[in-house]
């Protein structure tokens, strides 16, 4: 059972035993952050800022949307029909910080890589002891997609008998993305200011290629292109929507001719707007 004094928890208990399944859930981020508040008994955003952000140097990093556009965040984009359109006004909630909302830069982000290649270890600071980083990495639950498993916060698969470690991450007008090779050495981070369901086989593609240039190493990830299924999917929804506007006006359109007040207006109307047509034309 999960409570930590919060009436709305109180009820809540488990799904299912802990490592019996795999199912990926937002929301078991947002309580995560609730627990570090409640352990640490500091805010989730001065604990990231003062345990995570300032050792790591990561100093264009940021909890608090409104600092970083201060600091010069970029506008971000979504996915709308084929083009990017910009979503200044997006709403970043705090309840959702832990799952999605923390803002940062492609370099701070390296910085964290660097620590999770070094066993916890950037520079002079040490963030979490070796053995803790290293079972972070270490597959842990079967994610239901083939030889890939989810381990702490991760998701790992072997290439070529090799470990990889990846995570990628979307609000919808931002997209981020994460791997490394623990045995090479090597990390990337990429980040984006568009995102969008239909693209996510575009936007995961150049973490793939960047390692590929740089060591000839390659994650293993190829992303599904569900572009095509997204546009069916769609053109469905705006045919639906379309008929139900037409068969919606085509049944007020009855109400009002049949109404005994309306119903001289449009016998005179009617006459009227054919001889305007007519000697117009």
């Amino acid at each position: 059972m999960v409570y930590l004094g919060h009436p709305a928890l109180a009820d809540t208990s488990l799904s299912r035993s802990v490592g019996e399944g795999f199912a990926y859930s937002n929301i078991n981020y947002d309580i995560l952050g609730l627990i570090v508040q409640e352990i640490s008994g500091q805010s989730f955003e001065t604990y990231i800022e003062e345990h995570i952000y300032a050792p790591l140097e990561m100093e264009n990093s940021y909890t608090s949307k409104a600092e970083a556009d201060e600091n010069g965040l970029a506008v971000g984009h979504t996915y709308f029909f084929g083009s990017p359109r910009s979503s200044d006004n997006v709403p970043y909630p705090r309840r959702k910080l832990p799952a999605g909302f923390l803002i940062s830069s492609a370099e701070d982000l390296g910085h964290y890589l660097i620590a999770q290649l070094n066993g916890g270890r950037y520079g002079a600071e040490q963030i979490l002891a070796p053995d803790y980083v290293t079972m972070m990495h270490q597959p842990a639950v079967d994610t239901g997609f083939e030889d890939m498993f989810y381990a702490f916060g991760w998701r790992t698969l072997d290439v070529e008998g090799e470990p990889s470690v990846r995570h990628g991450g979307d609000t919808s007008d931002f997209h981020s993305d994460l791997a490394f090779s623990p045995t090479r050495g090597w990390g990337v981070a990429v980040v984006t200011n568009y995102s969008g369901f239909p693209i996510y086989h575009v936007l995961n593609d150049p973490v793939n290629e960047v390692l590929r240039m740089a060591s000839g190493y390659d994650t293993g990830y190829a992303a599904a292109d569900n572009s095509g299924l997204v546009m069916v999917v769609w053109g469905l929804i705006i045919l639906l929507v379309s008929l139900n506007s037409v068969l919606w006006g085509i049944f007020y359109w009855r109400r009002w001719h049949r109404s005994r007040q309306l119903r001289l207006v449009w016998h005179l109307l009617l006459p009227l707007v054919l001889v305007v047509f007519s000697v117009n034309s």
